[in-house]
């Protein structure tokens, strides 16, 4: 007979430092971003997992007219763990860039393009050895408010480079 997992038995231990800043340095542009790190263990059954991660992103706001304004996200993901099976290192990199424009006090358009590139390193499944994917997306987006009903609608396509394209739509209201 097999074993049973029961998570609440399984002794931990992670410690996890943050830093957070926000920098502006005219009134049309600010700039805000994390760095965080994580480093612990957990023992399982089976064995000891060891973990580290080591994650930042940047988030830049411009502020091009009193109507119109662009967003620019960057982020850096890294993970490893290592334990009784072999180890995992994997690194995902994104990108995204979005501006809005403000037709009035109640209405704006939101458009953007993202890359995410994920890479996968492991000893445990040998079809995941260095393995890269990426996924590219768009997306544009409407959204107004008529006497308190606000309507929104947008369309999204993503493209993965191992499933392929997909696209999506929305379409809300709410009073």
């Amino acid at each position: 007979a097999g074993a049973t997992y029961n998570p609440d038995h399984d002794p931990f231990h992670y410690t996890t430092g943050t830093l957070g800043f926000g920098y502006q340095p005219t009134e049309r542009i600010k700039l805000k971003g994390n760095f965080l790190v994580k480093q612990g263990y957990t023992d399982y059954d089976q064995g000891r997992t060891n973990y580290d991660r080591f994650f930042s992103n940047l988030d830049f706001l411009f502020l091009q007219t009193d109507s119109i304004f662009l967003n620019v996200k960057l982020s850096n993901n890294q993970e490893r763990r290592k334990d009784t099976y072999g180890f995992y290192n994997g690194i995902t990199r994104y990108l995204s860039i979005s501006p809005t424009f403000y037709l009035n006090e109640n209405s704006f358009i939101k458009a953007g393009v993202s890359y995410r590139h994920e890479i996968a390193d492991t000893t445990v499944y040998p079809s995941v050895k260095n393995k890269k994917v990426y996924i590219r997306s768009s997306f544009l987006e409407g959204h107004t408010s008529i006497y308190g009903l606000n309507l929104t609608g947008a369309v999204r396509v993503d493209d993965h480079k191992t499933f392929g394209s997909h696209g999506t739509y929305k379409l809300s209201a709410a009073y």
